[in-house]
């Protein structure tokens, strides 16, 4: 498909290849719904069309809750926790850049931003118990 970023992805089960259009922004805001099923985990996983089995979602999802400026970069399987404070670092710089370039940074806002490594920092993060990045 052209225009679309797919990504490549082996299961670990059949080691079946696959090409899928990832989940990058989930907007929370459309149906409670949405919001209940990220936080039963149902978009840290997919199923492989081959086996069936599981794949979890190694891509991170930006969560944005806009009638509570909540916006949340959600790593639904956490990396290496030595890799977790290099994240952190490169998603700051991109927010300051923006807000550089004159484009509206959420904590200019009065946006909560976070960065939530699994399912529990993520749940942490919408009721308020998270620390702002």
């Amino acid at each position: 498909m052209e225009g679309v970023d797919l990504t490549s992805v082996t299961c670990p089960w059949c080691q079946e290849k696959l090409r899928l259009d990832p989940l990058n922004v989930l907007t929370l805001n459309t149906s409670e719904e949405v919001k209940a099923k990220l936080l039963a985990g149902e978009y840290d996983n997919f199923p492989c069309p081959t086996c069936g089995r599981d794949i979890p979602y190694s891509n991170p999802i930006l969560c944005h809750d806009i009638l509570n400026h909540i916006l949340i970069y959600y790593f639904p399987n956490p990396p290496p926790e030595d890799m977790r404070e290099t994240i952190q670092s490169v998603l700051r710089r991109i927010i300051r850049k923006a807000s550089l370039q004159g484009i509206p940074s959420p904590p200019d806002d009065d946006w909560k931003v976070r960065i939530a490594f699994g399912r529990d920092e993520l749940k942490a993060a919408f009721t308020g118990q998270m620390d702002e990045e």
